[in-house]
């Protein structure tokens, strides 16, 4: 049975996924933080989600605060992170 994660998965197994800048795919990432950028600092990674509310919408985050999805996508396409990393990176950075 297949389901939204299902590419994210292939990306994971690191099979050829078709990727369209304007489809965000729903999984976990990581991303480096831009946050740095205006000090000069080195940027770290930083966990990232993309999923579907129960509405249908998609949703994004990174490092646990919302953001719009075009912010993450697809920068984040280039790091699929298994759900594990992603909470081990989140507990980290708490």
């Amino acid at each position: 049975m297949a389901d939204e994660f299902d590419s994210w998965r292939a990306m994971l197994a690191g099979e050829k996924v078709s990727l369209q800048e304007e489809t965000p795919l729903p999984g976990y990432y990581k991303i480096k933080d831009r946050r740095g950028d205006a000090e000069g600092l080195k940027r770290e990674w930083v966990p990232c989600a993309i999923w579907r509310d129960f509405r249908g919408n998609l949703i994004a985050e990174i490092d646990g605060d919302p953001v719009p999805t075009w912010v993450i996508w697809p920068y984040a396409a280039k790091a699929p992170i298994t759900f594990e990393q992603y909470t081990e990176m989140h507990e980290a950075r708490k």
